[in-house]
Protein backbone atom coordinates (compact mmCIF):
# COMPACT_ATOMS: atom_id res chain seq x y z
CA UNK A 1 0.00 0.00 0.00
CA UNK A 2 2.85 2.37 0.84
CA UNK A 3 4.45 1.73 -2.55
CA UNK A 4 1.25 2.66 -4.38
CA UNK A 5 0.95 5.86 -2.31
CA UNK A 6 4.56 6.82 -3.10
CA UNK A 7 4.03 6.24 -6.82
CA UNK A 8 0.80 8.23 -6.78
CA UNK A 9 2.42 11.09 -4.89
CA UNK A 10 5.33 11.11 -7.34
CA UNK A 11 2.97 11.31 -10.31
CA UNK A 12 1.04 14.19 -8.73
CA UNK A 13 4.28 16.04 -7.92
CA UNK A 14 5.57 15.66 -11.48
CA UNK A 15 2.26 16.85 -12.92
CA UNK A 16 2.25 19.91 -10.65
CA UNK A 17 5.83 20.69 -11.64
CA UNK A 18 5.02 20.41 -15.35
CA UNK A 19 1.96 22.65 -15.03
CA UNK A 20 3.83 25.29 -13.03
CA UNK A 21 6.70 25.39 -15.54
CA UNK A 22 4.42 25.91 -18.52
CA UNK A 23 2.58 28.73 -16.78
CA UNK A 24 5.76 30.77 -16.25
CA UNK A 25 6.91 31.01 -19.82
CA UNK A 26 8.50 34.30 -20.75
CA UNK A 27 6.95 36.45 -23.46
CA UNK A 28 8.43 39.31 -25.47
CA UNK A 29 6.63 42.66 -25.66
CA UNK A 30 5.71 43.52 -29.25
CA UNK A 31 5.90 47.23 -28.42
CA UNK A 32 9.27 47.68 -26.63
CA UNK A 33 10.90 44.24 -27.05
CA UNK A 34 11.32 43.63 -23.29
CA UNK A 35 10.84 40.09 -21.97
CA UNK A 36 8.20 39.57 -19.27
CA UNK A 37 6.55 36.65 -17.55
CA UNK A 38 3.80 38.42 -15.61
CA UNK A 39 2.14 41.81 -15.44
CA UNK A 40 1.44 42.00 -19.14
CA UNK A 41 -1.39 41.04 -21.40
CA UNK A 42 -1.97 39.15 -24.62
CA UNK A 43 -4.63 40.42 -26.98
CA UNK A 44 -5.80 39.76 -30.50
CA UNK A 45 -5.82 42.70 -32.89
CA UNK A 46 -7.11 42.16 -36.42
CA UNK A 47 -6.65 38.41 -36.03
CA UNK A 48 -3.04 38.64 -34.86
CA UNK A 49 -2.01 37.89 -31.28
CA UNK A 50 0.21 40.55 -29.65
CA UNK A 51 1.92 40.64 -26.25
CA UNK A 52 2.14 43.91 -24.30
CA UNK A 53 4.22 44.24 -21.10
CA UNK A 54 2.83 45.93 -17.99
CA UNK A 55 4.88 49.12 -18.49
CA UNK A 56 3.66 49.64 -22.06
CA UNK A 57 0.09 48.81 -20.99
CA UNK A 58 0.23 51.53 -18.32
CA UNK A 59 1.63 53.96 -20.88
CA UNK A 60 -1.09 53.19 -23.42
CA UNK A 61 -3.98 53.31 -20.95
CA UNK A 62 -2.62 56.25 -19.00
CA UNK A 63 -2.70 54.22 -15.78
CA UNK A 64 -6.49 53.77 -15.83
CA UNK A 65 -6.32 49.95 -15.83
CA UNK A 66 -3.68 49.49 -13.11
Amino acid sequence: MKKIAKIGLSVVALAALAISMTGCSSKKCDNCGKSFSSGGTTMTVLGQEINICGDCMKEVTGGFLS
